[in-house]
């Protein structure tokens, strides 16, 4: 996560898929099972090594059955090292007389679901320089994707303008572009803000907010509420009974009221911090003076000319001078899609005379308005887009340790098993080596993965990690 530095940084713009979902068709002749097809697409770095995982036991992969998106598939799996990646299996048919589901043969058309952690995890593991264009090339190129929901999203660190200002303008009308639906905006507490455009069932719609204010409003109504629970059930064990609703009341407000810091004392009060809070949030969460996020919700065709437009098999052509675009990134295509949809407008003409909300009514005075400068700067200004700082939330296996000197459990064995190989934070000493556990290799690689060490090195110890005694591919 990057950090302000007033002056001396550039104000970045990082951006990432979030979202991915939709239907996928293996070549059956190549993927035999669920290994074959997870570690095809989403493990190239362990595709040589398929005969290995043979012996990785079944509850690796776990699954449910029933039916599934919307009465499609009959199968989901659950898979190892990547959170939140769902895969759907069994493509229904139809019915017997006797109510039996009629299926394809359980890989020939599957059905992937990632959220945005999902994505995450597969970035944590690619061996690919680009992840997101990788993945995104081989869903189209070797298993004819068809997605039915793309959702991309740019993240602004360092609040280029305020998106409470945007809202104000908006509300007032001073907007334009190609958006037909009229924009909604959403405010909750303690800063949330979101604003709409496009009707949520429509095949495009933005969504502009808050990041920061919603991650750190589902923290807080968590904890204020643990807190509460906490404080009491201490004063029971002293004999007080003080279980009235008026007492919660006051203690969850004096958690919301607190500063952030003293927030996290009273959260290290009631919980054991490893680096994420038990809602899964990052502790660095709490360090972070602004998150503002812009993402496109995209569907059906829409999601496909997205993906196309990624890897350049649907043509763009730059505005201003015809030539066809190549991105590079994430972030530069939602920039245009912003900058061609949606325009904030300023409240005076080009003479200097405001605009009022009742002429806005009227096309020929809003045309007369030009783009409200910090829009047009934000989403014309390509160059700020940083492609060298990793796409992803605070925290990771070093913070976890940080966090957490004193550490236990799991965490501690995959220290142990990292510092037996030189390879482990300097906090603390150990010097035992110990068989990890299917999500404990998950942490290890991540860490092992984002030391940056030569090929040959990283190699020798993900084979290590994996029980594996053939060569990794490069």
């Amino acid at each position: 996560m990057p950090k302000k530095d007033e002056g001396k940084q550039e104000k970045f713009l990082t951006g990432h898929l979030d979202y991915l979902k939709g239907s996928i068709y293996p070549d059956t002749s190549e993927i035999r099972d669920i290994k074959d097809l997870y570690v095809d697409l989403f493990h190239e770095n362990l595709r040589y090594a398929r005969e290995s995982m043979d012996n990785w036991k079944e509850d690796m992969f776990p699954y449910k059955e029933g039916v599934f998106q919307n009465g499609h598939y009959t199968r989901m799996y659950k898979v190892p090292f990547i959170e939140n990646l769902k895969i759907y299996t069994g493509y229904i048919t139809g019915k017997t007389e006797n109510d039996v589901y009629l299926t394809k043969p359980e890989f020939e058309h599957c059905f992937i679901e990632m959220s945005g952690t999902g994505l995450q995890g597969y970035r944590d593991y690619s061996i690919a320089e680009n992840p997101d264009f990788h993945l995104v090339s081989r869903l189209l190129s070797d298993y004819d994707f068809k997605p039915t929901r793309v959702d991309a999203c740019i993240d602004d660190f360092f609040q280029h303008f305020s998106l409470e200002t945007v809202a104000k303008l908006v509300e007032k009308g001073y907007y334009g572009g190609s958006i037909r639906s009229n924009p909604e905006i959403i405010r909750s507490q303690n800063g949330g803000l979101t604003i709409y455009l496009g009707s949520r069932q429509s095949e495009l719609m933005i969504r502009m907010y808050n990041k920061l204010a919603e991650r750190q409003n589902k923290l807080f109504d968590y904890y204020s509420k643990e807190y509460a629970k906490y404080v009491m059930s201490k004063d029971f064990e002293q004999g007080y009974i003080n279980y009235s609703e008026e007492y919660r009341e006051e203690l969850e407000a004096y958690f919301y009221e607190s500063s952030n810091d003293e927030k996290f004392n009273l959260m290290v009060q009631v919980d054991k911090l490893d680096g994420h809070f038990r809602t899964g949030v990052p502790v660095d969460i709490l360090n972070l003076k602004t998150w503002q996020r812009y993402e496109l919700q995209l569907k059906t065709e829409y999601a496909l000319n997205f993906l196309k437009q990624m890897i350049g098999l649907e043509e763009v052509r730059d505005l201003d001078t015809g030539f066809e675009k190549e991105y590079e990134n994430v972030a530069e295509i939602v920039l245009d899609y912003l900058k061609t949809r949606f325009k904030v407008l300023k409240t005076r003409d080009r003479k200097g005379n405001r605009v009022t909300q009742e002429q806005l009514k009227n096309n020929a005075h809003k045309n007369r308005l030009e783009v409200w400068k910090p829009w047009e700067k934000f989403v014309s200004n390509a160059s700020c887009i940083d492609t060298s700082i990793p796409v992803k939330e605070p925290s990771d296996f070093e913070s976890s340790m940080f966090w957490k000197i004193r550490q236990y459990g799991e965490t501690e064995q995959i220290y142990n098993w990292l510092k037996a190989r030189g390879i482990a934070p300097k906090f603390f000493e150990a010097d035992t080596d110990i068989e990890l556990s299917t999500k404990g290799k998950e942490k290890a690689f991540k860490y092992i993965k984002r030391l940056g060490l030569p090929s040959e090195v990283e190699n020798k110890h993900i084979r290590d990690l994996f029980g594996l005694d053939i060569e990794i591919d490069d």
